[in-house]
């Protein structure tokens, strides 16, 4: 009879977080909340892969997947622990328009899918849109013209001596 330990590592990284991040879905609200403390530990360790596995779920939106709102969730923890190196402008476009198809779609849990495009608002604002890399500054500015209406006045009020100068440097 194997041992629990050696069960437990014969798990490979991706199926684990993905068997996580299903379990956002639970009936169980005590699976549920577990979970969550789960993924939000694995963020700051591995941001890409919990993005990818979040991602991968929220493609089939509410009707296929009952708990948005976590998965959400877990996507801005992933995107608050990207470090600069690991960024990607077209994958963050990705991720905020799987965000704001979901927020368009449903408008139950907002304040949470919200928190998601805030940071991921100021992540492109602040890191990608300050690029030295041309290609890399427009792709960003795309990403930030269609989060624009999805934000909060107040912070696109904040972001506007920002954002104006980098869209007319390009």
């Amino acid at each position: 009879m194997a041992s629990s330990s050696s069960i437990g590592s014969s798990i490979p990284a991706p199926e684990a977080v993905q068997v996580l991040v299903s379990s956002l879905a639970d009936d169980s609200p005590m699976v549920r909340e577990a979970s969550m403390a789960s993924l939000k530990e694995i963020a700051p360790l591995n941001p890409l892969l919990v993005l990818d596995c979040c991602s991968a779920v929220s493609r089939g939106g509410r009707r296929r997947f009952g708990n948005m709102a976590g998965v959400f969730q877990v996507m801005a923890f992933g995107v608050r622990a990207l470090d600069k190196k690991d960024i990607d402008a077209s994958y963050i476009g990705k991720l905020a328009k799987i965000a704001t198809a979901e927020i368009i779609s449903s408008k139950a849990h907002i304040s949470l899918t919200l928190s998601f495009l805030n940071s991921a608002f100021e992540l492109l604002l602040r890191v990608w849109a300050a690029s030295r890399d041309l290609k890399v500054r427009i792709s960003s500015v795309e990403a930030l013209g269609q989060m624009v209406g999805l934000i909060t006045r107040t912070q696109l009020k904040a972001a506007l001596p920002r954002l104006v100068p980098t869209v007319l440097e390009l």
